[in-house]
């Protein structure tokens, strides 16, 4: 499997940083390949959690369910991938001030 890091400084507070990301409405503004996220388990985001993604992956539209594996507010959260749509990845999302 292939690794790629990438890193984006964003001149906010980490908590105003980290309630954007966490406002799924805010999704498609920040991942380019997602057109819908919606939190399938009831209650407020945690671990355990399942999230139905809709994405576009090549001109194609796909669902992803994607369980919450680790969350840690305001700092991280990481919800991989748990079905195959033509690729399989894991992304973890951790929110530092800068230095």
């Amino acid at each position: 499997m292939r690794a790629f890091d990438y890193a984006v400084q964003i001149d906010r507070p980490p908590d105003l940083v980290w309630a954007f990301m966490m406002d799924r409405r805010n999704s498609t503004r920040w991942q380019n390949l997602v057109r819908r996220v919606e939190t399938v388990t009831p209650g407020p985001l945690r671990v355990g959690s399942e999230l139905l993604v809709t994405l576009d992956v090549r001109g194609e539209t796909k669902q992803v369910t994607s369980q919450v594996w680790a969350f840690d507010p305001p700092r991280r959260t990481i919800p991989p991938s748990r079905e195959s749509v033509t690729l399989t990845f894991r992304s973890s999302m951790p929110v530092v001030p800068a230095a």
